[in-house]
């Protein structure tokens, strides 16, 4: 009975896939999409074997691949359920080698003398290999892993892997008199063409609990055990190719954990709560909003019609100081179920990015610009839709059975939603007479009376900068004149960011307060002791310091240590490179964190605590230069003595672009650690001249390169500098910046460098 769940779920997935007597020759799958079904992937349940791990999650003297039992096909990822045997955990891999043969049962092993290695393509496909008749021992075959094109990333992100816990011995068997119901995951990637017969159950809302350390008091390693919500996800920086939905998965993630009460989550919950009248008025809006706009059109269900469902969302609209202005309801597609190939095709959007937002406030700041912000009212549902696409009638629709809605607007929830409206809004831009940056493609310039007006774009909310707030107006005209927009006047929230602009005084602040406050609540710290340094005095993190056995493990699981560094990630991102360097350190532990990592990482979020009025400081000036600093620091990492570099580009006396990430080689020297890091900064010193050209700020060529080896990076350097595209010079460690960045402070100089950085508590004249 130990893998009941497991064995229904992989049973049901099979059962969709084979014909049966109602329908000859006709499998369910094929009746649901029309097309055949892929056998190619299929294995037998229980196999042995041993299942791929990644690169970055191992370093280069430790196994590449793990013991596994094979146990079904993963929903939420493009892979195979596995059972890892050493670590008692159910993971996710695409890449495993099986041996079908030791299954036993009505396996016939000899109509089958090999075994396969499956490797899980980018795009879900398998490339299968056949083993060898010999059994030789598994764990001395070769594996290999799936190649895939590297990204950068600001601060060395780690991917988490996705596992499951296993259920507790007294949770795994039913009690006697119960039925046992088939178990059914959530319909994702490739295996969200499941055949549902029954209407799944609505799941309950029970908050859980779970109890984690916290450490509340002095600096020292006594805790004490604090009940705690692990609430929603944390926000992380995804990848920007995956679904282009960054901004607006920023603030959907922002508005739930301002909210005091969790808004009801289905529309039953929503007509059953205190606040019924305000949701159905809010309803109500929106269902007329898509009568307007003309979403959909209803059409006579045919017995080929292939249609996806609906559900509503339901939030509460907060202003930057928590205040609820406005019940939102919207109406999304399940575009989880939706196929490539079938009803959709393209999905990748742009969004501006904080590095891109920051050059635009230096800029605007130093040049005493005006700025306001705009919203898109169901900015979507203003994008034509050219593929077919038929969705279930919505509650709240009545006298339409027998009904679907073929949609003709981008509904949101559909996987090409965001990137049709995006497609949509740029060609309102261009026809207005903007040009969007090289730089960035959702920051977008035009040449006025006055100067320039500026536009930067995320999804559907935007800020809008100009000399004057007559050419400011003529934009939000021009806009209005295509879409519905609501007016939110001066610019004050973004992004979870507050925005303090004091044009009297000429100068411009960026804070997170509120989010960093509810975050100290979620976590437990309200009553923590503050602390001056986000590193306590000598500590050194490695992953030395992981849990070896398994019941360390599991005692750390109670903690939601991922969940932390997210919120943490998000904060550096925004607005506090102060902190860069230490959330880097406990990025790099998210497969395996042990007690010390998570005290640290508590202490973080004390230090943010006590500095929860810090912010960047961005103030006017005559002339508006990049200036940029950078540093090492040789063999810093313990576990592989991988240096880390330091870099951080100034455009007004304010940040706009800073890193802390380890090098990709060991350097063999200080010098060859600088020049990497110094290539490193060179690189985002001509981003940023390039971004500042298409805004009208800079007219010399820039020039961007990735590069690999000391000497590419020595002629890289040494080209530029004869060029004079950039002037390097000599900073002594009391005004070199970006040290903070490559190590951990003291107190005192840690304050130093953090104000000289624009990173302070108010806006000063």
């Amino acid at each position: 009975m130990e893998w009941w769940a497991e064995a229904v779920s992989t049973a049901v997935y099979l059962i969709n896939r084979s014909t049966n007597t109602e329908r000859s020759g006709v499998t369910p799958y094929q009746v649901s999409f029309k097309v055949k079904p892929e056998m190619e992937h299929l294995r037998v349940f229980g196999s042995p074997g041993y299942a791929h791990i990644d690169d970055v999650k191992r370093t280069k003297l430790e196994s590449k691949s793990f013991r596994c039992m094979f146990l079904g096909y993963a929903e939420n990822a493009k892979g195979y359920r596995v059972y890892d045997l050493d670590e008692a955990k159910v993971k996710v891999s695409r890449s495993v080698k099986l041996d079908e043969r030791e299954v036993g049962g009505i396996y016939d092993t000899h109509s089958s003398q090999h075994g396969t290695v499956i490797h899980m393509t980018k795009d879900g496909d398998e490339a299968i290999v056949p083993i060898d008749e010999e059994r030789r021992p598994i764990e001395d075959e070769p594996m290999e892993a799936v190649e895939e094109p590297a990204q950068d990333v600001e601060m060395d992100e780690v991917e988490p892997e996705q596992e499951v816990l296993p259920l507790p011995p007294s949770e795994r068997s039913a009690a006697p008199g119960l039925e046992l119901t088939a178990y059914h995951p959530p319909p994702q990637a490739f295996q969200d063409d499941r055949l549902v017969f029954h209407p799944e159950p609505e799941r309950s809302r029970r908050s859980q609990q779970p109890v984690f350390l916290l450490e509340n008091g002095d600096d020292d390693d006594e805790g004490h055990e604090t009940e705690g919500s692990d609430g929603p996800p944390s926000p992380k920086r995804p990848r920007i190719d995956e679904n282009g939905h960054i901004a607006e998965a920023v603030l959907a993630y922002v508005a739930r954990i301002v909210d005091g009460a969790d808004p009801p989550a289905t529309y039953a919950q929503a007509m059953a709560s205190d606040e019924a009248a305000a949701w159905r008025d809010a309803m109500d809006a929106e269902l007329l909003s898509h009568e307007r706009n003309g979403t959909w059109t209803l059409v006579p269900r045919g017995t080929d019609t292939r249609s996806i469902g609906s559900r509503w969302v339901f939030a509460k609209k907060r202003d930057e100081h928590g205040r609820v202005i406005r019940y939102k309801t919207r109406l999304v597609a399940t575009g989880f179920k939706q196929k490539y190939g079938v009803d959709f095709f393209e999905t990748y959007s742009p969004v501006a990015n904080m590095n891109s937002n920051r050059v635009v406030l230096a800029v605007c700041v130093a040049d005493a610009y005006v700025m306001e912000q705009l919203d898109a009212d169901t900015a979507f549902l203003n994008s034509d839709l050219t593929d077919r696409v038929c969705m279930e009638v919505p509650y709240g629709i009545e006298n339409a059975a027998n009904y679907v809605c073929q949609l003709n607007k981008a509904i949101y929830g559909l996987k090409q939603a965001a990137c049709v409206w995006n497609k949509t809004i740029h060609r309102v831009f261009v026809r207005n007479g903007f040009k969007s940056c090289d730089a960035d493609q959702c920051v977008y310039v035009k040449r006025s009376r006055n100067g320039y007006v500026y536009v930067c774009l995320y999804v559907d909310d935007m800020i809008i900068a100009a000399k004057t707030s007559g050419e400011i107006r003529e934009v939000k005209n021009a806009l209005k004149n295509a879409f519905k927009m609501k007016d939110l006047g001066a610019a004050t929230f973004i992004l979870g960011m507050e925005i303090d602009h004091d044009t009297d005084a000429g100068t411009l602040m960026t804070k997170q307060t509120r989010y960093i406050d509810d975050v100290v609540e979620r976590f437990g710290q309200q009553s923590a002791k503050p602390v001056d340094n986000p590193c306590a005095s000598g500590m050194k993190l490695s992953k030395t310091q992981s849990p070896g056995t398994v019941e360390d493990r599991a005692e750390m699981q109670s903690r939601p240590y991922r969940s932390l560094i997210g919120c943490l990630l998000y904060i550096t991102t925004c607005i506090r490179p102060d902190i860069a360097y230490l959330v880097t350190q406990l990025s790099r532990c998210l497969e395996n964190p042990g007690l010390q990592h998570w005290r640290a990482a508590i202490r973080v979020l004390r230090y943010l605590k006590t500095t929860r009025e810090h912010g960047i400081v961005y103030q006017g000036c005559d002339d508006v230069t990049v200036e940029a600093f950078t540093d090492a620091d040789w063999g810093s990492n313990i576990d592989d003595r991988r240096s880390v570099s330091g870099v951080m580009v100034m455009v007004g006396n304010a940040p706009v672009v800073f890193k802390s990430k380890f090098q990709r080689t060991v350097a063999l020297s200080s010098a060859e650690a600088e020049y990497m890091a110094l290539s490193i900064c060179l690189q985002e010193v001509l981003w940023t001249r390039v971004m500042m050209k298409d805004m009208g700020k800079e007219q010399n060529a820039g020039y961007h390169a990735r590069t690999k080896h000391v000497d590419i990076r020595h002629h890289f350097i040494r080209e530029n500098v004869e060029r004079e595209t950039v002037k390097v010079g000599y900073f002594d460690t009391k005004h070199q910046l970006a040290d903070m960045l490559t190590k951990a402070l003291g107190t005192k100089m840690l304050k130093y460098l953090r104000d000289a950085s624009g990173i302070k508590e108010k806006v000063t004249v």
